[in-house]
């Protein structure tokens, strides 16, 4: 079936796929993913994702429906006659070794999230992606751009958390949020004559930073991501579509496949 079995990383970690067949229960399922584990370097088991397919009338959906995770929490999805995805549920996780976030917080799951969309197939709102929040964000889109996000509200607040401006090709080029306190808030992006993003720009205390730059090669694919500013320079370097080089001052620190 030409289905990829396991995938090795280089730094020695690799993923292990299985897939139904009709030898399984489930065997209609038409070789979809059944699962996928990931090992270390050492073959411990850090996750094992089982994946089904049947909607809430024990159908089956063209999507995943229900995801299988003691270590992050299982989770069950629904989707409207689109295939859009309208309601994602995760609960606790119930193994020993659950997951545990680099905030140190208990991980409970990320609760009940909903999705609404509009006739013309843009959303329209959305439950907050902050597992700790049932805010909703309620969207509005630029007249002159009908698919692109001018503005982003909670719980229907005078006060905007997102603010997005766009040239003549749609492509953002301003952007003012709140919604991710770890990011700076106001951000400009800079393209080049093909529409590629080549910086990103904000302002700190009156000061132009750039926080991002990307270069390209001839075939078009990106050939660096990262940051240039005052001879300091850290980001990576694609050598090639399987190969990142990651970089810092100028050093090569590690290579990723």
């Amino acid at each position: 079936m030409g289905q990829l079995q396991e995938l090795n990383l280089g730094n020695g970690t690799k993923d292990v796929f299985s897939y139904y067949d009709q030898t399984d229960p489930n065997g209609e399922f038409n070789y979809r993913l059944k699962t996928i584990q990931t090992f270390g370097r050492q073959g411990q088991e850090y996750f094992k994702n089982e994946f089904g397919y049947r909607d809430g009338n024990g159908k089956i959906s063209p999507n995943i429906t229900s995801i299988k995770d003691p270590r992050f929490g299982n989770q069950t999805m629904t989707y409207d006659y689109l295939n859009r995805l309208t309601s994602a549920v995760q609960s606790a996780p119930t193994a020993t070794d659950k997951f545990q976030p680099a905030n140190g917080q208990e991980w409970l799951g990320y609760g009940v999230k909903i999705f609404n969309y509009a006739d013309n197939g843009n959303i329209i709102s959305r439950t907050k992606d902050d597992p700790q929040s049932t805010d909703i964000l309620t969207y509005t889109y630029a007249p002159s751009h009908p698919h692109a996000v001018k503005e982003i509200k909670t719980n229907g607040t005078a006060a905007p958390v997102w603010q997005g401006q766009y040239d003549d090709n749609g492509s953002l080029t301003h952007k003012n949020s709140s919604l991710n306190p770890e990011a700076t808030p106001d951000q400009h992006y800079i393209y080049d004559s093909d529409g590629r993003m080549t910086a990103v720009l904000t302002l700190q205390m009156g000061t132009t930073v750039r926080i991002s730059d990307s270069f390209y090669h001839l075939q078009g694919g990106r050939l660096f991501e990262g940051q240039l500013a005052n001879h300091f320079v850290q980001g990576s370097l694609f050598i090639n579509p399987y190969y990142e080089l990651k970089v810092t001052n100028g050093v090569a620190c590690t290579g990723q496949v």
